[in-house]
């Protein structure tokens, strides 16, 4: 997808599929695995890509949709229409893991989860239940994953305490408040994180007149899964975690992905189902 986004580097959005025996596309299963990876255009690996998917007119149309009414012109979109925060929005998701390596450890040990998987839609719903108060300040508390369920990409949003303040999207942690999506300012910013420092590059779609609503990427560039993954994937290791946030809806993907010529995809991935 060249030259598709504004940015100082060109990015390519890549979807890696995989066939299953009656020759149907399934990313995300443990046989057929699958993980959207955006990659700079100068480091890329063809031989990792099976299929390019790109972003129709038709996508975005149908993703207008799910949201409701027509949507504004794109100069009208405020940093808080990426997510709209109000008690009782929810987004329906299908929850896709693929881990041959078994990184997270085997399926079996979320029960509601594998009763399900791979033969039917793995479908998660995340509400805003409720706004709590930690002061002066009120946040709007987002439900968290089914009980039983695999732990979705630890940059999704399930569970959190968020608020808007400005054209961040600010969120409570145990250690006080941090803004992990920044739609304004620096497009490339660190931020401290369990696993250590890592940094984000922001990325904002381009709009026209087929498809109006703007989109805003976020990769962090700094993710490593640990030695464990580079055992695994000894050959072309790629690791990141990226999510893409669309005007007027919420998020439009949510990624955790490990990619290696040698052995199967790991993907962690949260797709909008409405």
């Amino acid at each position: 997808m060249r030259n598709a986004w504004t940015s100082p580097c060109t990015l390519d959005v890549v979807l890696v599929t995989f066939k299953d025996k009656k020759g149907k596309e399934r990313p995300g299963s443990n046989e057929d695995a699958g993980a959207l990876r955006v990659l700079e255009s100068t480091q890329e690996d063809k031989s990792m890509r099976t299929h390019m998917h790109h972003l129709t007119a038709a996508t975005v149309a149908a993703l207008i949709a799910w949201s409701g009414p027509a949507p504004l012109p794109a100069t009208e979109y405020e940093a808080r229409d990426y997510l709209p925060l109000a008690v009782g929005n929810s987004w329906s998701f299908s929850h896709e893991i693929s881990d041959p390596g078994e990184l997270l450890g085997p399926i079996s040990q979320w029960p509601a989860y594998a009763a399900i998987y791979p033969d039917a839609v793995t479908e998660v719903t995340i509400t805003v239940e409720r706004t709590e108060a930690f002061g002066d300040t009120t946040y709007f508390v987002l439900s968290d994953m089914p009980s039983g369920w695999p732990p979705p990409p630890p940059h999704f949003l399930a569970g959190k305490k968020l608020r808007w303040e400005g054209a961040r999207l600010m969120e409570r942690t145990d250690t006080g408040e941090q803004s992990f999506f920044r739609f304004d300012g620096p497009t490339r910013y660190t931020i401290p994180t369990t696993e250590g420092d890592d940094v984000v590059e922001r990325v904002r779609g381009k709009t026209h007149d087929s498809a109006p609503v703007p989109r805003y990427f976020f990769g962090f560039l700094g993710f490593d899964f640990g030695e464990r993954a580079r055992r695994l994937f000894v050959d072309s290791l790629r690791a990141g975690r990226t999510i893409i946030f669309l005007a007027g809806y919420g998020i439009e993907e949510c990624v955790e992905y490990i990619a290696g010529s040698d052995y199967g995809a790991y993907g962690n991935t949260m797709t909008p189902l409405r």
